[in-house]
Parts: C-alpha cells; structure tokens; sequence
C-alpha cells in the first residue's frame, strides 16, 4: 500500500524551510441565516449571505426541515447558482456541507457578493439555516 502526500503536507515532508500554505492569519468569520419557507415557488431565491469583497469562503453549512415532496435547493450566488452546494435533497430534514470543489476557497467579488438558496422541484415549507465561514 503506498503512501501519498497532499499539497502541503508533501511541501512539509520534503522541502521543511517551506512555509505551507495559510488561512488568512487564522481569523474565521462566519455569517449565520435562516428563513422560513411558507409555500415558496420552486425557482425562488431566497438571499442568505452577503459576504465583504475580497473574502475567502472555507465551508458552508446548510441544514433544512423537511421543506415538501420533490424540493432540493442549492447553494450559490448569482454567477454560479451551485458554487457551494449542489442539488441537496430538502424532502427530507438533513444537513450538507460545501460540497461543490468551485467554492472552496473561493474569493468572494463584487458580483458574487450575495449568498443565494435557491429552490426547485417543487413549493418548499419549512426552515432553512445556513452558515457561512470565511476569511478575510
């Protein structure tokens, strides 16, 4: 069985005067929402994040109720509508991390600047909750 080494931690075997890559000086900020859903239409935006330009998000946490038959929702802004979450099934209660590889670490613009959930499939009731950590 062999034995392999991600980015950094090869840099820190290898080359040990190498400084590894850090998180922004170790300050984490997170930005907490949530809403109530009473009959929302699938394809509506509900907005869960406004985030300062320049900011790097490092995870997302997004936990829901059991929102109706058929409903998902995604996590993202208005360029990339699932840069943090893909299609997470909200027929059901649960929760779900970043799970798109375009949202870690990704740095926040002034178009992207706002958080959406977006919801499809079908009318949605219930509450959502989402956290957002980020440097900055």
């Amino acid at each position: 069985m062999a034995t392999v080494y991600g980015t950094n931690a090869g840099l820190r075997v290898n080359t040990p005067s190498t400084l590894v890559e850090k998180v922004d000086d170790g300050e984490v900020y997170c930005f907490r929402d949530t809403y109530e859903l009473a009959a929302l239409p699938s394809a509506d935006v509900i907005v869960v994040g406004y985030l300062p330009v320049g900011a790097k998000v490092v995870d997302v946490v997004f936990a829901n109720d059991a929102l109706g038959a058929s409903t998902t929702i995604v996590i993202g802004d208005s360029v990339d509508p699932n840069r943090y979450v893909t299609s997470q099934d909200t027929s059901t209660a649960g929760v779900a991390r970043l799970n798109a590889i375009t949202g870690m670490d990704y740095t926040i613009l002034a178009a992207t600047r706002e958080i959406w959930a977006t919801l499809g499939g079908g009318t949605g009731t219930g509450t959502i909750s989402v956290n957002i950590s980020y440097t900055f």
